[in-house]
């Protein structure tokens, strides 16, 4: 067979239908849907833990798994939710659409590339091999007297998919630096892009400090130092100080490109341009800045002097103001639009919405009083998993519905995805208002067990938790079945280039296919 022959065939056979065109691939359309692949994988894994640990709660007894066993699906859960699902999910998409966003024909760096997703999956099997009982956050020193190997495979697992996490970095902040095609400058370059290059920062800024962390940690357990143990002059407010240095902008790394996405397939979708785009990107310039100025607010319960509080608590409550200005830029772009409730509008407002409440409840904690009475109860559980479940959960659903007939050449089943936006919805809202509730009555985080007058609205969280676990089975199938059978897509499946909208994931993809293929 001639090489040219060998060439077509390649093009023609679909890549994922080889083993070792799955190992070697290093372009990053396919890269991408790697990541999309690997990200939904996890969100099934570290869903089916939150189930068994709602499980176990809907009675205020333990008699569904011991205590040990919890404290270890609380610890995979975390560590999985935040950096296999969340994150490689906008990975993916920043892998599949950044280069045809700005008209490259791949990432700066292909084989980087490549490296950075195939560490994932190494990194994921240490977590779940070693099997940690020290929750996601690791507090110190619980994390240094706990003998079980588990926590040195915890953190051998954090050191890989931060390595990952920056060398994905590096190639999109060059990519986006180097490739972009004549026309496309930063006064004109998409915002989900803004958000990709901003995001990137963040984690060049942020992971090596949580390496660093952890390094210690390492050291502390495995060679006699004795950083964060007090009896040898060390401190454990040190490893706070590190972890949520690194851990509030995390935050941003996960919600950024949520927001990214959604500031583009939200004009799209009602058919109207995109109001206030230079406030929406310099507010993602500002999120990012200022988002490395709030980590003490974790924290204002450890004992730390007023004046050094007092400018967290300033810094959280500057930091709502830019998100306050995407969500004003996003009602205006809906007003007078044509509205149509297809599903990935119905995903596009739920995020909306679902940010609107997450974020006010977040608000919330910036007063130091009132964070005195709410640290570590199932308000601050609620908090935050309505922003980094329900919200970002709500943009990747909106995202991936909106680009699956780029993706496959195929629609999906609308019913179906209307049954899923409704079983997402009513379930993530029983789920996490009860908590908010729990919290306010004085429920504590991480029990095991609890007192009976807390069993009604836990069983009602139960019951919200298996409606998303339904709605994410039907959404799964959904995809699984459109892919092989659904009917096919028109070029322009969202009518944006007919409504004078530019659609990037036409002109620019168009121009960098035929730099490829030449």
């Amino acid at each position: 067979m001639t090489t040219a022959q060998t060439h077509v065939e390649r093009r023609h056979t679909p890549w994922y239908k080889s083993l070792r065109r799955i190992l070697t691939t290093t372009h990053h359309t396919e890269i991408g849907m790697l990541y999309f692949a690997f990200s939904y994988i996890f969100l099934i894994v570290g869903g089916l833990f939150a189930l068994w640990m709602r499980w176990e709660l809907a009675t205020p007894e333990g008699n569904v798994v011991d205590a040990n066993f919890y404290n270890s699906l609380f610890t995979v859960h975390g560590t999985l939710m935040i950096f296999f699902w969340a994150t490689p999910v906008f990975f993916g998409f920043a892998n599949y659409m950044v280069p045809k966003m700005i008209g490259a024909p791949d990432l700066y760096y292909p084989k980087l590339n490549a490296l950075s997703f195939w560490l994932l999956p190494v990194a994921a099997a240490l977590l779940l091999i070693g099997w940690p009982n020290i929750s996601w956050t690791g507090y110190a020193p619980l994390t240094v007297i706990q003998p079980d190997i588990g926590v040195d495979m915890w953190i051998l697992s954090l050191h890989i998919v931060g390595t990952s996490s920056i060398i994905g970095s590096l190639n999109f902040i060059v990519t986006i630096w180097r490739l972009r095609r004549p026309g496309i400058n930063f006064s004109n370059m998409p915002l989900f892009v803004w958000s990709i290059a901003v995001t990137a920062f963040i984690i060049i800024l942020a992971v090596p400090v949580l390496a660093f962390g952890l390094t210690l940690l390492l050291l502390d357990r495995n060679f006699g130092t004795q950083f964060y143990i007090p009896e040898g002059g060390g401190d454990p407010i040190l490893w706070q100080h590190l972890f949520w240095f690194f851990g509030h902008p995390e935050v941003y790394i996960l919600v950024l490109p949520a927001m990214g996405i959604i500031s583009e397939i939200l004009p799209r979708l009602v058919k109207r341009p995109i109001y206030g785009y230079k406030a929406i990107a310099y507010s993602t310039v500002l999120i990012g800045v200022l988002g490395f100025g709030v980590w003490a607010h974790h924290m204002f319960t450890t004992g730390m002097s007023i004046k050094a509080l007092a400018p967290f608590m300033l810094m959280t409550m500057a930091v709502a103001i830019p998100s306050g200005i995407k969500v004003i830029n996003w009602e205006a772009t809906l007003y007078g639009g044509k509205i149509r409730f297809n599903t990935p509008t119905l995903f596009t407002l739920s995020f909306i919405g679902t940010f609107i409440v997450g974020g006010i409840t977040g608000v919330f904690h910036a007063g130091i009083p009132v964070d005195f009475h709410l640290q570590d109860t199932y308000f601050v559980v609620g908090h935050f998993h309505l922003i980094l479940f329900g919200a970002i959960s709500q943009a990747a659903f909106a995202a991936t519905y909106y680009y699956f007939p780029h993706f496959t050449k195929r629609m999906y089943s609308e019913t179906l995805g209307k049954v899923h936006f409704i079983s997402a919805n009513v379930g993530q809202y029983l789920l996490y208002i009860p908590m908010l509730a729990l919290g306010l009555l004085g429920m504590p985080r991480r029990y095991y067990e609890y007192l009976p007058e807390f069993q009604g609205l836990h069983a009602l969280a139960t019951f919200g938790a298996i409606l998303i676990g339904v709605g994410t089975i039907i959404f799964l199938l959904n995809l699984l079945i459109s892919w092989k059978k659904g009917p096919a897509a028109s070029p322009d499946p969202w009518d944006a280039a007919k409504n004078g909208m530019p659609d990037f994931m036409g002109e620019a993809m168009n121009e960098a296919e035929a730099q490829r293929h030449g």
